[in-house]
C-alpha cells in the first residue's frame, strides 16, 4: 500500500476523478487500470466512465493517436503548429540516427515515439557516446516490465507495443528492431504544461530550464495566459482529433515574463492529464481540476455532496484471497460477507473521501501483495441495496 500523503503519478489522475466522484455522493464501479464508472443514485441510468482520469468522451482514436509522437508531430505540423525539431528511427536504422543527431546538434532528447505509459521524461544526450548509450537502453526490456507496479503506468485503453521482442545472444530481451524511437533537439527553455479542454485552458504550470526530469517543483501560473501561450495550446490539443481534454508542454522563451508575447514551441500533446504535476505546482490543485472535469461531463455531479467522514457499502467480487485481502481493510471496517469460494467480499468502511478514494483504487490497482480486486461497486451505505450471497 502506498503510505505517502501523496498519490502516485501512476494512480493520481484516476484517484483524483474517483475523489471528485465520492465527493459528489456520486455511486462507482470499479475495474482494474483506473476504469470507473459512476452515477447519481437518484439517476441510476446516467452513468460516465473514465478510464485512468480520461473521460470516455476522448475517442480509442484520439487517445491513440497521442500516444504515437510520429503522429502526433505530422498532425501539429498539418494544423501550422510549430514543434521541436527531431525524426524518428528504427533500432534497425541506428546509423541514420546518430549521423542525424550530428547534424542537428547537441544536447539532444531520446524517447520512445509511440508509448503507452504514463508521461516517461525523455533521456538527455549531450553527445553521441550519450545518445548511443540512451537508445542501448531504450531497447533494453527489463526484468520487471510485466510486474504489477510497471504495468500500472501502461494504458488500459489501447495497445500500441504489438511487435514481438527479440533476445540477444546474451540472452537480453531486446525491443523489435522496427521499434521506433524520436530523437529531437529541445531548447534549454522554460516548459509550460497547460491542461486544456476545448478552447479552455484549465491550468498551466511552469518548469524551469534544464529540467527535463520534471523533477523540479513547478511554479503555478496565476490568472490567464496570455495570448500567445493560450492560442498555442489550445491549437495544439485541437490538432490531435477526439481529445477531450489534452495536456500540451510549450517551450517558451522567457521563464518569468509570460504575459509578453514571444516564441514558443510545442514539445508534447498527452491525453493523459498529468494531475500530479499541477498537485506539486499547488496542494489541492489536483482535486480542483478533477471536481471540474467531473462536472463537465456528469451535470449531476454535484446533486447530493456528502459530509465527511462518510461511511461506504463496498462490493468486491474476483478476490483469490477474501482472508488476506481483507487483512489490508482498516481495522474499524465492517466485514458483513465474504466467500472465499466465489471470491466475494462484502464490507463498510469509513473515513475522509481522500482516504477513501486512495484505499478504493489501491484495492482494484495494487492490491494486496498483487492481489486485487476484479470488480468493486461503491455505494453510501444509507443507499446500499443488500449484500452479495446475503
Amino acid at each position: 500500500m502506498i503510505a505517502s500523503d501523496v498519490f502516485a503519478p501512476e494512480l493520481a489522475d484516476g484517484t483524483y476523478l474517483l475523489q471528485a466522484a465520492l465527493a459528489s455522493g456520486m455511486n462507482v464501479e470499479l475495474l482494474p487500470r483506473q476504469i470507473m464508472t459512476c452515477w447519481q443514485p437518484s439517476a441510476p441510468d446516467d452513468r460516465r466512465s473514465f478510464v485512468h482520469g480520461i473521460p470516455e468522451a476522448s475517442t480509442l482514436a484520439g487517445v491513440t493517436y497521442a500516444q504515437d509522437k510520429r503522429v502526433v508531430r505530422a498532425l501539429l505540423q498539418r494544423a501550422g503548429v510549430t514543434n521541436t525539431k527531431g525524426a524518428t528511427f528504427s533500432f534497425r536504422g541506428r546509423g541514420a540516427a546518430l549521423r542525424y543527431a550530428d547534424r542537428l546538434g547537441y544536447p539532444l532528447s531520446v524517447r520512445m515515439a509511440i508509448d503507452d505509459s504514463i508521461r516517461t521524461p525523455p533521456r538527455m544526450a549531450a553527445n553521441r557516446a550519450e545518445l548511443e548509450a540512451a537508445i542501448d537502453d531504450l531497447r533494453r526490456i527489463r526484468d520487471d516490465s510485466l510486474a504489477s507496479a510497471t504495468n500500472l503506468r501502461r494504458s488500459a485503453y489501447s495497445l500500441t507495443g504489438l511487435l514481438d521482442p527479440e533476445t540477444d545472444e546474451n540472452g537480453v530481451r531486446l525491443l523489435a528492431r522496427a521499434t521506433r524511437v524520436l530523437i529531437e533537439q529541445v531548447p534549454d527553455h522554460p516548459r509550460l504544461h497547460v491542461l486544456v479542454s476545448g478552447d479552455d485552458v484549465l491550468a498551466a504550470a511552469e518548469l524551469p530550464p534544464g529540467d527535463h526530469s520534471g523533477a523540479a517543483l513547478p511554479q503555478a501560473v496565476a490568472g490567464p495566459l496570455p495570448e500567445a501561450q493560450h492560442e498555442a495550446a489550445v491549437r495544439a490539443a485541437a490538432a490531435v482529433p477526439g481529445l477531450r481534454v489534452a495536456h500540451v508542454v510549450l517551450l517558451t522563451r522567457r521563464p518569468s515574463r509570460l504575459r509578453r508575447r514571444g516564441p514558443y514551441l510545442v514539445h508534447d500533446v498527452s491525453e493523459r492529464l498529468g494531475l500530479d504535476l499541477f498537485e506539486r505546482a499547488r496542494q489541492g490543485w489536483a482535486a480542483e481540476l478533477a471536481s471540474r472535469l467531473l462536472a463537465q461531463e456528469c451535470p449531476r455531479a454535484d446533486e447530493a455532496a456528502p459530509t465527511e467522514p462518510i461511511t461506504l457499502s463496498v462490493r468486491c467480487e474476483g478476490v483469490d484471497d477474501t482472508a488476506h485481502f481483507s487483512s489490508a481493510l482498516p481495522a474499524e471496517t465492517t466485514i458483513r460477507f465474504h466467500d472465499p469460494v466465489e471470491g466475494h467480499l462484502h464490507c463498510v468502511v469509513s473515513g475522509t473521501i481522500r482516504e477513501l478514494a486512495r484505499l478504493l483504487m489501491e484495492l482494484s490497482t495494487v492490491g494486496v501483495d498483487g492481489r486485487r480486486s476484479m470488480f468493486l461497486a461503491v455505494e453510501r451505505e444509507a443507499a446500499a441495496r443488500g449484500d452479495i450471497g446475503e
